[in-house]
């Protein structure tokens, strides 16, 4: 459920170049202006994909591998209107339901971590693999996913860019007169960009 949108602070305003803001001082300040930005809770969108065929009635007990593809892709394609309007109709809430699934999540993960299921399914994958994808996909696939993700990204940009803009201006505040005052920026900078994924995402900054 989307929080009632408020309207955000004014990110914090350059200070004069002989006032200067310490790396300390710029920390809290930024910190400060992060805690009142309001964001709305994101939805993704989950998508479902179809299992694997099951065995037919008649024939072989188990299809050989073009036959179990051609049905699977025919199947998925006709399934394609009958998805969007499911997809919009779920039984229960699908993001609660990942949310009440975290533990399971982690459980699986660490699981497949203990026994390295990434770097072996890595280790049966070629540049060949790779290639075929992205032939398979094309140049229009790539465009048309831009065009299908132009809202979910306007959103993201929506949401980034004032804090981006905060972080921009406190940092402008700090002087760039010496060596260590110019590292101090490049530290505020990093350090601040790692506080507005944290932001983004809902979590606690723990960068020093």
């Amino acid at each position: 459920m989307s929080r009632k949108k408020t309207s955000n602070p004014e990110p914090p305003s350059e200070a004069p170049r002989t006032q200067g803001l310490s790396l300390e001082d710029q920390q809290r300040l930024f910190k400060g202006y992060l805690d009142q930005v309001e964001l709305e809770d994101v939805h993704l969108p989950v998508v479902h994909s179809p299992g694997n065929p099951g065995n037919p009635g008649v024939g072989s007990r188990v299809l050989n591998v073009t036959d179990w593809v051609d049905r699977q892709q025919r199947k998925a394609s006709a399934a394609g209107d009958d998805w969007a309007s499911r997809a919009l109709t779920p039984r229960k809430d699908p993001i609660d339901a990942a949310r009440k699934a975290d533990k399971k999540r982690k459980s699986r993960l660490e699981e497949a971590e203990k026994k390295g299921k990434w770097l072996a399914k890595m280790g049966k994958l070629s540049f060949d693999d790779y290639a075929s994808g992205v032939q398979a996909v094309g140049a229009s696939g790539y465009t048309d996913g831009v065009t299908r993700k132009k809202a979910k990204v306007t959103k993201a940009v929506t949401a980034l860019q004032p804090l981006v803009e905060g972080l921009a201006k406190s940092i402008d505040a700090m002087p760039q007169d010496t060596d260590t005052q110019r590292e101090d920026r490049m530290k505020a900078a990093r350090r601040g960009m790692i506080s507005i994924g944290d932001k983004l995402a809902g979590v606690t900054t723990t960068t020093a």
